[in-house]
Formats: C-alpha cells, sequence, structure tokens
C-alpha cells in the first residue's frame, strides 16, 4: 500500500501519529523501507508521534529528521536514541520545539530505561551534543530520569528556550545538573520522586526554580517548590498545604488536589483557625483568584461552608471538577446552592451527590448560564427521593444555551414514569444529516440533546446501580 503513494498524496500532511496494529498480523509496524517511503512522502511533517513502542530503526530517525526540516514535535520510543543523537549532531532538527522520549513496556524494567531497550550498552561518549545544538526546544518529556543519555541532554546542550520539563523520577545528578544550568529558566515543571531523592539537593533545586509558573509532582513534596509565580498547582492533598497556599501562591488560578484522606488535626486546634481540610480549602478560594479547581479522590469532606464560598468567593470559577468517593458525612451534597452565584462556570463535574433534591439541584444548575459541558452521578440508594425520567432531563437540559456536553448517572425513573425515551430523539430521523449519524437514542449511551438555542447537545445518560454505585 505504502509503495503505490506518491509524493502528492501526502505532500501537505503536517501531523502523522503511528501505532503499532492491534490485531493478529506478520508485521506490526512498517519496514525500514516502507516507513522511509512514507517520509519522504510527507517532507512537510510538522509533528510525529510514534506510539506505544513503535519500531523504527535509527537510520529511519535519521532519514526523518533530514527530510522534515520544519519537525517541531516528536515523540519516540527510547530504541529511537542514538538515532535521534546521530541527526542532532549531524545538524538536522534544529527545529524541534518539543521531545516525548519514553521507554516501551517491554524495556520498562531496565535501570536507564535505554541499556534494555537497544541491547546494548550505552556510553557517554556516544551523546556528543554540540552546545549549539536544539537552540529553539522548549519542552521535554522523559520517563527516563537518569542515566549518561540524560545527563548529556541536560549538561551539553545550552537549550536557551527549554520552559517545560516532564521527568520521571529525575536522579540526584540531574537534579544537580538542572541547579547549575536549567532552574531558573524552567516555568513549568512535572515530576514523580523516589525514596532516593537527596532532600538537600533537591531543596537546592527548589531554591534556583525562580520564574516556576506550573508545577505538579504528585506524589512528592511541594513545599519547597511553590512560589509567587506559580499559577498552575497539581499535588496531593494535605493539611499543610491547604494552609500554606493563599500565602505562598498568591496568583493561583489552576489547582488540582489528588487522593488521600486528610483528617482534623487536633494538634492544630488552637495554634491556627484552618485545621481542618474544608477550613483550608475555603481559605485557598478567598484569597487566590481561582479559576480551575479539580478535587481528584481526595476525601476531604466538604459541607454548606464550602458551598457557600463558591458563591461568594469562587465567581471566577471556570471549571469545577469534584470527584469524591467518600460516603460518610456527604448528605450535605443537596446544599449546594452556592453554585448558583458562580456565573462564569463552564465545566462542571461533581460525583456521588447523595441526599441530593432534583428541585433544588435543577433551580442552581439554571442559573449557570454559560455551562458548556455537564457531568453528575447521583447514586441510587433505593430511597426513592431522587428519580428523573428521560423527558425530565431533555427538559433540563433544554434550558442550557450553551451546553454541548453531558453526561448524567442517575437513579431508572419508576415504572409508572413517562416514556424513557429520550425527548431529543424524537423526529431524530428527520435530522440525522445534522446529528452525524448518531443512533436512534433510547438507553443508548451515545445521546443528542437540544439545548435553549435549539444546537446540539452529545453525551450518555445511564442508570447508577443500586447500593453498588454506578456503571
Amino acid at each position: 500500500m505504502v509503495r503505490s503513494l506518491t509524493e502528492t498524496s501526502f505532500i501537505a500532511l503536517k501531523v502523522l501519529r503511528l501505532e503499532p496494529v492491534k490485531m493478529p498480523s506478520k508485521e506490526q509496524t512498517l519496514s525500514e523501507d516502507d516507513f522511509n517511503r512514507l517520509i519522504t512522502c510527507c517532507p512537510n511533517l510538522e509533528a510525529l508521534d510514534l506510539e506505544e513502542g513503535y519500531k523504527v530503526s535509527n537510520r529511519s530517525v535519521i532519514h526523518l529528521l533530514m527530510t522534515c526540516q520544519n519537525l517541531a514535535h516528536f515523540s519516540f520510543p527510547a530504541t529511537c536514541i542514538e538515532g535521534w543523537v546521530d541527526a542532532i549532531d549531524m545538524g538536522f532538527g534544529e527545529n524541534l520545539r518539543s521531545i516525548r522520549i519514553y521507554t516501551p513496556r517491554s524495556t520498562s524494567d531496565s535501570p536507564n530505561g535505554i541499556g534494555g531497550a537497544t541491547g546494548q550498552d550505552i556510553h557517554l561518549d556516544d551523546f556528543s551534543f554540540r552546545p549549539h545544538s536544539l537552540q529553539k526546544l522548549e519542552s521535554i518529556h522523559l520517563d527516563i530520569g537518569g542515566g549518561d543519555f540524560v545527563n548529556a541532554l541536560f549538561s551539553k546542550p545550552k537549550l536557551p528556550a527549554l520552559r517545560s520539563l516532564r521527568i520521571l523520577h529525575p536522579s540526584n545528578q540531574l537534579l544537580e545538573i538542572l541547579s547549575e544550568r536549567l532552574a531558573p529558566q524552567l516555568t513549568m515543571f512535572e515530576t514523580k520522586l523516589n525514596d532516593q531523592t537527596d532532600r538537600e539537593i533537591y531543596k537546592i533545586f527548589s531554591g534556583k526554580m525562580t520564574s516556576l509558573q506550573s508545577l505538579d509532582c504528585s506524589p512528592g513534596p511541594v513545599m519547597g517548590l511553590i512560589g509567587r509565580n506559580i499559577t498552575t498547582l497539581s499535588a496531593n492533598s494535605s493539611l499543610r498545604l491547604l494552609d500554606s497556599i493563599a500565602e505562598l501562591c498568591p496568583n493561583l488560578e489552576d489547582l488540582t488536589l489528588w487522593g488521600g484522606s486528610i483528617s482534623r488535626d487536633p494538634s492544630r486546634q488552637h495554634r491556627r483557625s484552618r485545621c481542618d481540610p474544608q477550613s483550608g480549602m475555603i481559605y485557598v478560594i478567598e484569597m487566590c483568584p481561582i479559576k480551575r479547581l479539580r478535587l481528584v479522590n481526595a476525601y476531604l469532606g466538604f459541607g454548606p461552608q464550602f458551598w457557600q464560598a463558591c458563591g461568594e468567593f469562587g465567581t471566577r470559577l471556570e471549571i469545577l471538577d469534584i470527584e469524591l468517593f467518600d460516603c460518610k458525612g456527604m448528605g450535605s451534597w443537596g446544599l449546594f446552592e452556592g453554585l448558583r452565584h458562580c456565573r462564569k462556570l463552564q465545566w462542571l463535574r461533581l460525583t456521588e451527590l447523595l441526599g441530593v433534591q432534583k428541585q433544588v439541584m435543577m433551580s442552581c444548575l439554571k442559573d449557570l448560564t454559560r455551562l458548556c459541558a455537564l457531568h453528575l452521578s447521583i447514586p441510587d440508594m433505593e430511597t426513592g427521593c431522587f428519580s428523573m425520567s428521560m423527558n425530565e432531563i431533555a427538559l433540563f437540559l433544554s434550558s442550557f444555551c450553551e451546553l454541548s456536553e453531558v453526561n448524567l448517572i442517575v437513579p431508572k425513573p419508576c415504572p409508572n414514569s413517562a416514556t424513557t425515551t429520550p425527548r431529543s430523539s424524537m423526529d431524530l430521523s428527520n435530522q440525522r444529516q445534522f446529528c452525524y449519524g448518531l443512533p436512534y437514542a433510547r438507553a443508548d449511551p451515545t445521546m443528542v440533546f437540544k439545548n435553549a438555542l435549539d444546537q446540539n447537545i452529545y453525551g450518555r445518560v445511564e442508570w447508577s446501580v443500586p447500593a453498588l454505585g454506578y456503571y
């Protein structure tokens, strides 16, 4: 098939993604000759992703960088490192702005992720980066945290444009190199640390990152890294963090807290007023210009005071994503009237809404006139306190002007309720050309509704399972 392609077939192609064939096949990837022919037909390629350990020879990587002079983004497995370095040393790949190098699953047991990947030892002399190579490289994403290649990559070329770094388990030697050369210019840093990280080396590195704006190092210590320039933060939830964010990050706009149960700390009761997670989170909302708030599997036990704070101080909120899997003390979820004041909210997801009253919920959400995406999960507690038929759901969704995405998991309506066919599906056969061939919806997970402007809302409506949460 590849051999029949002409140069004009892919001459305008800018983005290409390749991954091994999933179905049984004699060859899961293109041969070296076929890959090179394909690349020859794509001289204007700007982004190439070789996913899931897609096998490409080092000679093919050199051919790629020689042919595609405008290549700006390149994602490839560690098995291709030698070819990539050789091409860079030859003077190719000078327009690269971002690279992602990952370890294929079959070689993930290799200590540095590269020796076992290539089947031979790779020494420092093999990585002769020129000082002025990779001048335009802005972003590096590695799941290799140590070894000769990584040390050479960050110590030999000057990398003047580097601003974003994602790296898994950086070694102490690498942290020292970054502290000496690149830490002050980084604005985005994402990592996962391990037990071998030296605290003193990490502390020095933290102090050098004076330009940092976005930080994600969960799980791992973040207190030494956060500062006034931080506008985006993703970290493990803790009382110490919640009690310090407002003072340390007054410009914080995007906050993601991950996992873990935070309990009240009696030792702090008399020293500080913010001795519980709810008080700490409220203080953050009050003091920081939060626009995007995500709480993922964080058992913080929020109650009415939190929702009231959202209404009073969360008027800037554009995204609110709370994914809690704790059923204790969650009856207060029904008291989220404060959300009606978050008039800028565009994306909302709430899970495990226990004890919520249907009329209260519908009344509050209808005031969110700018809402574009709505995701709600309401478990079936077999109490009969919450039930929505498809007609009620369709009528409710039709009150929003900008809504285009919905995902609802709600208790199944009573047997004597109105038809379960969504109103949006009625007469769908006459509008199929406007619905992109979506099936006639009944209990189908893919549905089409209409908003107040008669525009399509695409999404899912599923019935939650009694006593087991939801599908």
